[in-house]
């Protein structure tokens, strides 16, 4: 068979995640019982998740027992499943002491119904053997026992008097001796019980299915597929596995299962699998559904995954600047997709669709299926013509119609009216239901328009609005922020009007999950908060800077109250080992962000007009603890990450304190202190400036860190830092202060002076 070239995974189960724009989303189209046909880049996401029909057996159980039992007991007997009142019970003793208490139903009857669910139970170990592979201990049954249960399961089978549970006693009995290796025995005693049953219940599908899996290990390969193709008609709660196991492996298999066929609709069901299945292309098999059952849904559903295949292939999600690589093969080939093969097969398949369009103009899906492929190839005219065509949709297919409509729309536009613009931001909340604003779905179909907008917004150089549209959140802002933003903030928050895709931008930027349509029609609040939190950002930037502290002042004491706090931290004090994390506090002095600007302002006053040491030292401490190596790193920064630096990091400004209080040092012991302090800081810098020019594939975090056998990585640290000349304030300790107390409680104390006047 053809096949488009897909790409290869190998994260494991664990990747379920789409990697391209979906646009045609099969999940609001169809229902969830088809979901193991549905297109996705994971090879594994399908097969690791499937829909829940456990109703359907749990509404067999509650008619047979006439609803007169405990509903949420039987509900974790039968699936096993957490539920509110009962999750902490074994289903053991809800069997026996709580799914009949109360009830009205004959003794016999429930007698026999524990009597099964018991038994039932055990088969499960035994089933275990199959399905838990990757556990070290399963709690599966020996060879022994699992021959003794089916024994007794026997007996019980003959001795059964109602009808429901027989059969299901059968079914136990068929996938009993299947999962203990006695396939010969397991085909006989579905033969036995249940060849001529009539009318076919859903436990005799769950027990076909068996049978078909024994029959492809016994290699009557076409009664197996046949019976799988059965069990995917008939039962939805087995439609799951019944899809994994229809794989036939050569024309024979095919030839000899589509003899099997009773009628027309079996043979196209073949003809829908088989398109259905990775590494196909789907349109010969379409055609001939389409030949066999006319417009049928599973010929819609095979049409659906094409177009999700040239998705995958052609809308990259997670490459880099992937909306630009979408307008480069458009401005290079006339179309959205990447190259000659894949136009073409999309060509053949909008010929198909526009043939199912014409002969059924009342099924939306073929508009929808017509159109997009349309957009695809390039022809916008007629894109829109077709939609144009087909106004009134409902439901599901509206939707489609209108996210279709809005990607067009947006393509063909270079700007926006202010009108326009409120009409995509209506479409954007209406059509993926966001009127919170989250900018996200699980088939990144609202990002792909979003990424058009960002798109169109860089080209027209709008670049805050794209990073909005780009997702840019203020919180990630707020880890690292940069003044020239700031002020760029404040400008685009300051603007007279605001259209409602900037404000939907802002809303989402903002973090704010309030409804949308009070924030439209109100955005004064919006606005207010968000320019609230940008000065509040600035005040932060600008008190980095010990010059321009009034100019930060001034902006905390206008800004509302709830901007101000309370310090848990008194960032004056200071000990020789640093606390980062957890520390407590160490102060009997309060302040808050207020207070404590007032008193660095004063401090800093006072340093400069009297060259007071002790002010210098403190202003240092100030710096060196607000910035991410210190207990009160909050006051200058928003996040502190524990895996790399971040936020205010340069300890520049303390070591100039630092310096100053040195130069100015009244005595041989407070100048030992300041002198380590410098030393801190000193390293510190060290440590930022092998973050700003570290290789590419250069791990550094945690190198630096002293072990007890003295690693050879250390070492190369401390000769890397000296060569760097960020050793200056450890030298002069060690020759300028080695007889003053401090220095030899520094020693003590600081494993790195330990270690370097020892190797001196």
């Amino acid at each position: 068979m053809l096949a488009l070239p897909r790409p290869a995974y190998a994260c494991g189960p664990a990747d379920e995640s789409y990697h391209y724009f979906n646009l045609f989303v099969p999940e609001w189209l169809f229902g969830q019982e088809y979901s193991p046909v549905f297109y996705t880049a994971s090879g594994y996401h399908n097969i690791w998740s499937s829909p829940d029909y456990s109703g359907d057996n749990i509404a067999a159980w509650m008619a047979f027992f006439r609803s007169d039992v405990d509903g949420e007991a039987l509900e974790r007997v039968l699936t096993g499943r957490y539920t509110e009142n009962y999750g902490g019970v074994e289903r053991e003793a809800l069997i026996r002491s709580v799914l009949f208490k109360n009830s009205k139903l004959p003794p016999g009857q429930v007698k026999a119904s524990q009597d099964y669910l018991l038994t039932a139970l055990e088969i499960e170990k035994l089933a275990d053997a199959a399905n838990q592979l990757w556990v070290y201990e399963p709690d599966t049954l020996s060879r022994e026992e699992a021959g003794a249960l089916i024994g007794r399961l026997e007996k019980a089978l003959e001795k059964e008097s109602h009808p429901f549970l027989k059969e299901r006693y059968a079914f136990q009995l068929v996938k009993s001796c299947r999962h203990n290796g006695q396939p010969a025995k397991a085909i006989e005693a579905f033969n036995h019980y249940f060849k001529e049953a009539k009318p076919q219940s859903l436990i005799y599908y769950w027990a076909l299915d068996h049978l078909a899996g024994l029959q492809l290990m016994q290699g009557d390969t076409a009664r197996g597929y046949y019976n799988f193709l059965t069990v995917f008609k008939e039962c939805r709660s087995r439609r799951h596995s019944a899809y994994y196991s229809f794989n036939i492996p050569s024309q024979k298999a095919w030839d000899a299962t589509y003899a099997l066929c009773q009628n027309p609709e079996d043979k196209a069901l073949m003809h829908f699998l088989r398109g259905s299945k990775d590494g196909v292309l789907g349109l010969h098999d379409g055609e001939e559904i389409f030949s066999l059952a006319g417009n049928h849904e599973w010929l819609r559903l095979l049409m659906a995954r094409e177009v999700n295949k040239l998705e995958s292939l052609n809308l990259s999600y997670f490459q880099e600047a992937p909306i630009d690589a979408l307008f480069g093969n458009l401005e290079m080939n006339g179309n959205l997709l990447q190259n000659r093969e894949n136009a073409e097969y999309a060509g053949r398949l909008l010929q198909f669709a526009s043939t199912l369009y014409y002969n059924h103009r009342d099924d939306p899906f073929w508009a929808l299926a017509k159109a997009y492929l349309e957009l695809l190839m390039g022809r916008f005219d007629a894109s829109r013509m077709t939609l144009d065509d087909n106004p009134e949709m409902k439901g599901a297919y509206d939707k489609v119609r209108r996210e279709i409509a809005l990607a067009l729309f947006i393509l063909e536009q270079e700007t926006f009216s202010p009108e326009e613009e409120n009409h995509i931001a209506g479409e954007i909340v209406d059509i993926f239901d966001d009127g919170q604003a989250s900018f996200y779905t699980d088939r990144n179909n609202e990002e792909f328009i979003l990424d058009l907008l960002a798109h169109k917004a860089r080209q027209r150089g709008d670049l805050l609005l794209a990073g909005f549209l780009s997702r840019d959140l203020l919180s990630d802002f707020k880890a690292d922020p940069r003044m020239s933003r700031v002020d760029s903030l404040l400008e685009f928050i300051r603007r007279p009007e605001h259209s409602g895709l900037e404000l939907l931008a802002l809303k989402h930027y903002m973090g704010n999950r309030a409804p949308w349509g009070d924030q439209r029609d109100n955005p004064a609040p919006l606005l207010e908060k968000m320019e609230a939190d940008i000065l509040d950002i600035k005040g932060v930037l600008l008190m980095r800077d010990p010059g321009r502290l009034e100019e930060a002042l001034a902006i905390f004491e206008a800004l509302p109250p709830e901007y101000d706090f309370a310090l848990e931290h008194n960032p004056f004090n200071m000990s020789i080992k640093d606390c980062v994390w957890d520390c407590p506090p160490r102060t009997l002095t309060s302040y808050t962000r207020i207070t404590l600007v007032r008193k660095l302002i004063e401090m800093r006053d006072i340093a400069r007009n009297t060259n007071s040491a002790t002010d210098y030292y403190l202003l240092g401490n100030a710096y060196y603890n607000m910035s991410y190596f210190g207990p009160a790193y909050y006051v200058m920064n928003y996040f502190r990450s524990g895996s790399y630096y971040s936020g205010y990091r340069d300890n520049g400004q303390a070591l100039a304190y630092y310096e100053k209080a040195l130069q100015y040092a009244p005595d041989e012991e407070s100048a030992a202190r300041y002198c380590f302090m410098a030393a801190k800081a000193e390293q510190n810098l060290f440590f930022q400036y092998k973050t700003e020019n570290r290789p590419a594939d250069d791990y550094w975090w945690g190198k630096y860190t002293i072990d007890e056998w003295e690693s050879e990585g250390y070492a190369d640290f401390q000769k890397e830092i000296k060569e760097l000349g960020y050793r200056r304030y450890f030298e002069r300790l060690a020759t300028e202060f080695e007889d003053t107390e401090y220095y030899r409680r520094a020693v003590r104390e600081c494993k790195y002076l330990e270690y370097y006047v020892g190797r001196r």
